[in-house]
């Protein structure tokens, strides 16, 4: 076996994302899914949810694979930072942090504020780029998922970021059938934290609800 082969089976690609957000998640995913196919399909990938807090938030090595990833968060002039997507209009923390961005040619970080969804700009980025096919995910419609903690289980419904809203589902409206609300593309359903066999019977439902 060479020391190259062996490398590229141990390379360990960070990604760090916006943690308990729908935008977040997904553009892990997507991002996960893009390198593997168009990259380097032996890579390990370790994940970091980020939250915004006033210290800076990515000291403590955050930073610590052979690839490090940003997407649906705030920039970093990190020289460890290979790979970052954004959309929000607060992405940069410093004027100098937009500086940094501007001359950075490496070709692996991009931003416009212009998209709703850092999720499709990833998607879009990923296929005019570096020919990545997003098709097979074309037809991800709805997320529908359940989880607990010590104050309560808690249904959370979205819809794919990328994919243009069916006007006639408004997840919201839904929701509320149910006691939750929310937003017409993301909502959830709070229930007490005994209660985790009724909010997974109400995410069944509201599942099969979406695929009809």
């Amino acid at each position: 076996m060479s020391v190259c082969k062996r490398r590229e089976r141990e390379l360990n690609v960070r990604v760090c994302f916006h943690d308990k957000c729908f935008d977040g998640a997904s553009s892990a995913a997507i991002f996960t899914r893009f390198y593997r196919e168009r990259i380097h399909p032996e890579a390990e990938f370790l994940y970091r949810g980020m939250t915004h807090k006033a210290s800076h938030p990515f000291e403590g090595g955050v930073f610590d694979g052979d690839e490090n990833v940003v997407v649906d968060f705030k920039y970093s002039t990190s020289p460890r930072l290979t790979w970052w997507f954004d959309h929000h209009q607060s992405a940069f923390l410093r004027p100098e942090d937009v500086e940094h961005f501007r001359q950075d040619h490496s070709g692996k970080k991009f931003y416009d504020p212009n998209f709703k969804s850092c999720t499709k700009f990833l998607a879009t980025i990923a296929a005019e780029k570096f020919g990545f096919d997003p098709k097979p995910l074309a037809e991800l419609i709805y997320s529908v998922g359940v989880s607990a903690s010590p104050t309560r289980s808690k249904v959370s419904v979205g819809t794919n970021p990328w994919k243009e809203p069916d006007p006639e589902v408004n997840l919201a409206s839904l929701s509320e059938k149910y006691g939750g609300g929310g937003h017409a593309r993301v909502a959830a359903i709070s229930f007490g934290p005994g209660d985790l066999v009724r909010a997974r019977q109400v995410a069944k439902e509201i599942a099969a609800k979406l695929r009809q």
